[in-house]
């Protein structure tokens, strides 16, 4: 006869592989209900099997790109951007985890992410060159994409942009708590994890939208919702694996 632990930990076993199939079914109907919700704006284009979200309007060059803070998807420029169109191409687009874009491979480093923008413009038919308008996280990918593709830029706005030293000069209680470097990989792993079973959506507010479709995105700023967060819980990284060798 097996053992009453052995029996145990069958049915223990069996049970939780059954909340994690009923965890990954819950974060595809979630997905799929966010889709109607949050109807796309933009379009995806696809880097190399996984896509990026990028929306443009306008004509004439220099294109001016637009990329966002930490946290934030393209769509934060939705108000800025309508007014740059009127003088030339001005595109906003969602880094790899944000908005309507796929999650991206680790480490998500400036230099990681300056290569999907790069990729992105390439394939999305944006030629150079680009004035690069970055706010928070966005103007030190800014920079780092200078220093990989200089005969891309033609200019750069830095719109209260993040500093590479910030971690050493600023006060302390600017800053906000992380990890050790040897858990990055880790947390990544555990966050990409939590959204497949439906944890992040579980545990997360879900804000309420306007009755009218037409408004939801602009209303909420929509994509911090619930597809923007996939790549965020692990934090992007502005570490030296990233901007160290090209910012300048």
């Amino acid at each position: 006869m097996r053992s009453v632990a052995g029996v145990v930990g069958t049915i223990a076993g069996a049970g939780l592989l059954g909340v994690v199939c009923a965890g990954i079914v819950y974060e595809r109907v979630g997905e799929q209900t966010d889709r109607r919700r949050l109807p796309q704006i933009g379009r995806s284009v696809d880097i190399g099997g996984r896509s990026l979200n990028i929306y443009c309007s306008g004509d004439g060059t220099p294109a001016v790109i637009f990329d966002s803070g930490a946290g934030e998807p393209g769509y934060a420029w939705s108000n800025i951007q309508p007014e740059i169109a009127k003088l030339t191409r001005a595109c906003w687009f969602d880094r790899a985890g944000s908005g309507w874009s796929d999650p991206g491979p680790f480490p998500r480093t400036s230099a990681a992410m300056s290569h999907d923008l790069h990729e992105l413009l390439h394939r999305a038919g944006v030629p150079p060159p680009y004035v690069l308008v970055g706010h928070s996280l966005g103007g030190l990918n800014a920079r780092v994409y200078n220093g990989m593709y200089p005969s891309d830029v033609a200019g750069m706005v830095l719109v209260d942009a993040a500093h590479e030293d910030e971690p050493k000069r600023a006060p302390k209680f600017m800053l906000g708590h992380t990890l050790p470097r040897y858990l990055w990989h880790p947390m990544y792993i555990a966050a990409q994890a939590a959204w497949r079973v439906g944890l992040i959506r579980l545990l997360t507010p879900r804000a309420a939208l306007p009755t009218d479709t037409a408004n939801r995105t602009r209303n909420c700023n929509a994509p911090k919702i619930h597809l923007a967060r996939r790549d965020e819980i692990a934090g992007e990284r502005h570490d030296d694996l990233g901007w160290q060798r090209y910012a300048g």
